[in-house]
């Protein structure tokens, strides 16, 4: 079974797949001598880049399927969801569609909130722009900025806020692990994780 953390990295470079961004791109927000940084703005509002083929009324590489779907940039539809205040989300990968996992972009505003997860599910946040704080009650136990990452087992009672606004990447999934229950990271760094795109070194 894969981490949070791998289904993470795995779903954000399905996300980041508009023809007009190459796989070499996805290589995080700072700027590094191979990588001139990335801006997440395209994936929450892509319709505000303007008019391109891309997004012709009409034209979508979406596919619906018995089993799956895959829903292009040009398709997603952000909507309001319950426990997300001042919050508009798109679902990528939903239960509904016989997946095991929810995927989905949550667009906070200013001053918005979110509740946590349903009862027995967890939840793997990562902040793709803006910045997300953590509270546990009235106390703030984490500020996370873009690129950073918090994983909230099943029955956690922190909320995120977000004063500025920000983009998250959100999974769930209803926990079905046996023999007891991780503990909540809150404070995690995408730099400090491997490459997704490195070769495994268990690959034959």
């Amino acid at each position: 079974m894969r981490s949070p953390m791998a289904l993470a990295l795995l779903g954000l470079a399905a996300l980041l797949s508009a023809p007009s961004l190459l796989a070499a791109e996805l290589c995080g927000l700072e700027p590094t001598p191979a990588c001139g940084g990335h801006d997440y703005a395209g994936v929450f509002r892509a319709h505000e880049r303007g008019l391109d083929f891309d997004n012709l009324p009409g034209y979508t590489r979406s596919a619906h399927r018995a089993d799956h779907a895959l829903i292009g940039v040009e398709s997603r539809v952000f909507a309001g969801q319950r426990g997300w205040s001042a919050s508009s989300t798109a679902h990528l990968v939903s239960p509904a569609r016989g997946a095991n996992f929810a995927m989905y972009l949550a667009d906070m505003a200013a001053g918005s909130s979110a509740d946590p997860a349903r009862p027995g599910v967890e939840r793997f946040v990562l902040v793709l722009r803006g910045e997300a704080v953590v509270r546990r009650g009235k106390k703030k136990v984490a500020t996370l900025p873009a690129n950073s990452y918090a994983y909230f087992p099943p029955n956690a009672t922190e909320t995120l806020s977000s004063p500025a606004g920000a983009g998250l990447l959100v999974y769930e999934r209803v926990y079905g692990v046996e023999g007891g229950v991780p503990s909540a990271q809150v404070d995690g760094e995408r730099g400090g994780t491997p490459d997704p795109r490195a070769p495994s070194p268990y690959a034959g």
